[in-house]
């Protein structure tokens, strides 16, 4: 007899409408990089200049066009979570078993800023520049 596999399961902190609108329609809205609740999302930190900020907010436009992120927690019990993505403890979280097919990818925490590379805004710059000229880029992606 083959042994259970142990659940992995994922808990999911929201406003109560929003998790009942989930649990009616049976799907969890998938997040973009322009919609998350922080404004510095996937900047990391980076002090920004203000010469090539618009080209990072490209960057997270363009993403926003074909990925997001599910994010979920390992514990239900974490007052911090429930004070912010809980709607104030007034909210409620899903819990999920999120099966052994489920790419899990962990966060990375760093200790210091990381000092920014120009080089990195040169490659995704490019990037950018080619989806444009192969008209890929979503359509509120424009160079400003």
């Amino acid at each position: 007899m083959a042994s259970a596999r142990p659940r992995r399961l994922g808990y999911k902190f929201l406003p109560a409408q929003l998790a009942l609108q989930d649990l009616i329609r049976q799907e969890i809205k998938i997040s973009t990089f322009r919609d998350m609740n922080d404004p510095f999302e996937l900047l990391g930190g980076l002090p920004i200049a203000p010469t090539v900020a618009h080209h990072f907010q490209t960057i997270i436009d363009w993403l926003s066009g074909f990925c997001g992120a599910l994010c979920f927690s390992r514990d239900w019990h974490n007052a911090m979570l429930w004070s912010h993505y809980g709607d104030k403890h007034k909210g409620m979280c899903l819990g999920l078993d999120l099966g052994p097919d489920v790419q899990i990818h962990e966060p990375i925490y760093v200790s210091s800023r990381q000092e920014f590379n120009t080089d990195l805004l040169i490659l995704l710059m490019g990037t950018l520049d080619r989806a444009r000229s192969e008209d890929r880029l979503p359509a509120g992606c424009k160079r400003r």
